[in-house]
């Protein structure tokens, strides 16, 4: 069982970041950021550019999402990440 969780949040993290790189440099309408990729890179906490780092942040979400009923330091910016979120 917990090779079974742990494989179902290493890919639910991969799918996460793949979403997220999707709309990477992007802005709304508004002006805000599209993607946590690129608001995690610019803002704080800093995590820069290492993939490792960023899969670290992904694998946060999905464990946080799976685990807790709240979070606020990563969240969904664009409607792919939402519409992951949701799922």
């Amino acid at each position: 069982i917990i090779a079974l969780i742990s494989d179902v949040c290493h890919w639910a993290a991969c799918i996460w970041y793949s979403i997220g790189r999707q709309n990477a440099g992007e802005v709304h309408f508004d002006g805000s950021i599209a993607s946590w990729v690129t608001e995690a890179q610019l803002g704080y906490p800093y995590i820069g550019e290492d993939k490792f780092h960023h899969y670290i942040c992904s694998l946060y979400f999905v464990l946080t999402t799976m685990t807790t009923v709240g979070y606020g330091d990563i969240t969904p910016t664009n409607i792919q990440e939402v519409g992951f979120t949701i799922i």
